[in-house]
């Protein structure tokens, strides 16, 4: 889709992180993260996609370090994430 070859807003950006997680393309997400959409930054989402992306690379001290990143009032957003880390 249009949206996955050129994401112009988060929400379209965090999709295509997603996608690169599902396919495990390393590579392809990196890229992408670190190429974001102008004006566009991570949010609780991004950082959620990029800990697993980190976590399927076995990295997890780089998935605590992500995971940190988010502000403690926005991580209940992502509550399950701590639990994953846990079993690290």
């Amino acid at each position: 889709s249009k949206i996955l070859e050129s994401p112009s807003r988060l929400e379209e950006w965090n999709l295509r992180l997603q996608y690169f997680l599902h396919l495990n393309d390393v590579a392809g997400f990196r890229q992408q993260w670190e190429s974001p959409p102008e004006g566009v930054g991570p949010d609780t989402e991004s950082c959620r996609v990029k800990t697993f992306m980190e976590i399927t690379q076995k990295d997890i001290d780089s998935a605590k370090i992500t995971f940190s990143k988010v502000p403690l009032r926005k991580r209940e957003n992502a509550k399950f994430t701590p639990k994953v880390l846990r079993i690290f």
